[in-house]
């Protein structure tokens, strides 16, 4: 890709970009999209926010005097900082995605530097996970087979197989591999993971009744697309209402990680399980409940009873069947 900022040139406070530089603007977008998702294996949700974020940091410049955010020097990108919702989630995703930005930069060779580098990084406290209880987790998964069978699946999988919301969403039924489960999470990064008895339970209920071809959880409005995060969102918050409950989609995750190191002190397997890049994300569970149960994984029920797995075998024969 050549420079497109070879020569800058200044740019009228505030105005809008001349009919030349909005190409080049276009292309500068264009670039630092293809080179996160190729180049780097960002998520699309990684990848839409970083942009998102970057070209918001460019307007505000611009509408101070500055030529734009490919111009920026560390002076002025700190002013946009300071600007920022100061909250240390805020400033800190801020501070990612415009050093990426750079890095994105660096790699195409317009600019030597990376002025976004020596802005502050604001020290997050360490929060521990908040699990739901086993009471609360039975009172969740009654709501949602009470809700149809579409919710019943949805919401087995966020509790059993401790999914994000994301991967949840992007499920295809090639991803049902019999009584296991592939994932593809942050990066790109694929990965394995069992799916307990009332999980493969609740699939198979909504695979006779789904009509989608491709997508665990097809879009309301279209089969050809997957469910949309808000709708996912409504889901969450409908089931926390009725059941009385404080949940979400990322707390049934907690409580996925925290009930499989209940069972399995195997900290290594829970972060193959949980698709954790490092395993300090997975230590934070450690320090939840310090309680180890001398149980097998497959005990993790969460009380409830569960008369069908005398069909057991049944059950695996018709998930062997599900691509």
């Amino acid at each position: 890709m050549h420079n497109p900022y070879s020569a800058p040139r200044p740019v009228p406070p505030g105005g809008p970009a001349s009919s030349e530089e909005e190409p080049k603007v276009r292309e500068v977008w264009n670039g630092f999209r293809d080179w996160m998702r190729h180049d780097k294996n960002y998520s699309i949700t990684t990848i839409h926010h970083y942009t998102w974020r970057a070209q918001h940091c460019h307007r505000w410049l611009r509408q101070q005097g500055h030529q734009g955010l490919p111009w920026a020097t560390t002076e002025t990108l700190r002013a946009y900082w300071d600007t920022v919702t100061p909250s240390a989630a805020n400033r800190n995703d801020a501070r990612s995605a415009i050093v990426a930005f750079f890095h994105f930069v660096n790699h195409a060779g317009w600019r030597p530097d990376n002025p976004a580098v020596p802005l502050p990084r604001v020290k997050t406290p360490k929060r521990l996970p908040r699990p739901v209880t086993n009471d609360e987790a039975r009172k969740i998964l009654d709501m949602a087979e009470a809700m149809g069978p579409q919710i019943a699946a949805m919401v087995n999988l966020l509790a059993y197989c401790g999914l994000r919301n994301s991967e949840l969403r992007m499920l295809r039924w090639s991803d049902v591999e019999g009584p296991w489960l592939r994932v593809i999470g942050k990066g790109d990064k694929e990965r394995s993971i069992p799916i307990p008895p009332p999980a493969m339970l609740a699939v198979v209920r909504w695979r006779k009744q789904s009509t989608a071809a491709e997508w665990v959880f097809p879009s309301s409005r279209s089969d050809d697309r997957p469910i949309a995060k808000s709708t996912l969102s409504l889901i969450m918050v409908d089931i926390a209402d009725m059941a009385c409950v404080e949940v979400t989609a990322h707390k049934l995750r907690h409580t996925y990680a925290t009930r499989l190191l209940e069972v399995c002190s195997d900290l290594r397997a829970v972060q193959e399980a949980m698709g954790h890049s490092r395993p300090e994300t997975t230590a934070l569970y450690t320090k939840v409940n310090p309680k180890r149960l001398a149980e097998a994984a497959s005990d993790m029920t969460y009380g409830r009873m569960l008369p069908f797995l005398v069909g057991a075998p049944h059950l695996l024969h018709m998930l062997s069947r599900i691509r």
